[in-house]
């Protein structure tokens, strides 16, 4: 073990032990909600790269064209004006000071491979609260992170790649397989739901992977003993993904319903252009829309690509995203994120239809963000960040299909943290960078 091995993450650690076979051997699970049961509560956080064009983004108020693929679901949405974000407390950073600050709320670290390679300094928020909130932890995945595209624009730098970190330079990379990540979350999920003999095949697998687990954690105690203090982080990320693995073997309970087990399209890598990143981003909504259905997870995070990003929309007039920001060249970049609206607005639709536990449907009981790492990529503005969400009474966006604009209000993104943690029985308030009070009018409780 040394110390690169704390830059795996969670994730990666398991696929590190034993290969993608064992890890999904482990973590193969048939996990059903009780019937009847109360619905849970869900946070998704969405991000696409090199922020967007304020005057097409919106127009007086209302959507502007780039939302417009949103129409069919704008009753479901609030779009939020004039929240900025403030890296090392002023508004004037590169695009990995952004996002590591939205998603941390905390000062940026020292850089590593680049000026900008900025080390996390804490745990991000999604986390955070996640260790707080009985109504996200208790899911037998604690977290997903998903990704569509992994290539930035100059090589990858760790603040532009990944959105959550279970600590203090621990960055939990998205798996940009939909392979790898079925393979976690459905492939023991059994067609026929929960006959007889299909639960009597559960038990032997939820056996044998259980007796994996034991010698494993027995193996961690040894290595505690013999290993010095300063591998104490590395140690406990392994021990935090066992924990992870044993819930999701027991969190079945004795009343089930089935699961259904979707059926994608096999062997999508991530990599190449705009059209393969719309594959295999479509295949991971997908099969994360029935990850939230089973309720397999209830906090996410999902990039369609890095911060940064050099995905390729050559029919658009831009080969390279991130240089074409720079550029400023405006009509072409709204055209990306418009497409990036258009790839988007199906899975809030299918939040919208895909009916959830208790009655009503996803969109109900979920809170999506759909965010970007800067406000305007060609002079890296911080200022008036494009947020939109997405979600339902459940989640307290009680009052939808609006903008709520708080301009020349001081609002930043910590506002933004410390006003939806209530809604998840959370509270966030000690961040290390800038903040004020949380947002009036956004929530309702």
């Amino acid at each position: 073990m040394n110390k690169n091995l704390r830059y795996l993450g969670r994730r990666s650690f398991l696929g590190a032990c034993a290969g993608s076979a064992m890890l999904a051997y482990w973590a193969r699970s048939s996990v059903s909600r009780a019937a009847g049961a109360a619905a849970p509560r869900r946070l998704v956080m969405m991000h696409r790269p090199n922020g967007s064009i304020s005057e097409d983004w919106l127009r007086g108020g209302q959507r502007g064209p780039i939302l417009e693929p949103f129409a069919g679901v704008w009753a479901h949405a609030v779009a939020l004006k004039g929240v900025n974000v403030k890296p090392n407390g002023t508004t004037a950073n590169g695009h990995e000071g952004g996002l590591l600050t939205t998603m941390t709320g905390a000062k940026l670290g020292p850089t590593f491979r680049t000026e900008d390679d900025y080390r996390s300094t804490a745990e991000s928020l999604d986390q955070k609260l996640l260790k707080q909130s009985a109504i996200l932890n208790t899911a037998p995945i604690q977290s997903l992170q998903l990704g569509a595209h992994g290539e930035q624009d100059g090589g990858n730098e760790t603040p532009n790649c990944t959105m959550s970190y279970s600590g203090p330079d621990t960055p939990l990379y998205p798996n940009l397989s939909p392979d790898q990540v079925f393979s976690r979350l459905f492939a023991n999920i059994m067609p026929g739901g929960t006959t007889d003999p299909n639960m009597a095949e559960l038990a032997k697998a939820r056996a044998r992977r259980k007796s994996v687990l034991d010698f494993v954690s027995s193996d961690l105690g040894t290595v505690r003993s013999k290993f010095p203090v300063s591998f104490k982080d590395d140690l406990d990320i392994h021990e935090a993904a066992i924990r992870e693995l044993e819930m999701s073997l027991d969190a079945t309970g004795s009343s089930q319903a089935s699961c259904t087990r979707p059926t994608i399209q096999a062997g999508a890598k991530a990599g190449g252009d705009y059209l393969n990143a719309a594959k295999v981003g479509a295949l991971q909504l997908q099969l994360l829309t029935a990850a939230l259905a089973c309720d397999l997870t209830r906090v996410v995070t999902f990039m369609w690509a890095t911060g940064a990003s050099s995905l390729s929309f050559a029919p658009l007039g831009a080969n390279n995203h991130h240089s074409t920001s720079h550029a400023n060249v405006r009509n072409v970049l709204s055209a990306i994120d418009l497409w990036y609206s258009q790839q988007t607005a199906p899975f809030i639709q299918k939040l919208v239809d895909t009916p959830d536990v208790g009655g009503g449907k996803l969109i109900d009981n979920t809170l999506v963000w759909y965010m970007s790492e800067v406000a305007e990529g060609w002079n890296h503005s911080f200022t008036d960040y494009p947020y939109l969400f997405f979600g339902g009474d459940g989640v307290g966006l009680t009052q939808r299909g609006r903008m709520l604009d708080v301009t020349g209000q001081g609002k930043l993104s910590t506002d933004v943290w410390s006003t939806l943690a209530p809604m998840f029985g959370g509270a966030l308030t000690d961040f290390t960078s800038d903040h004020s009070t949380p947002i009036a009018g956004l929530f309702s409780t």
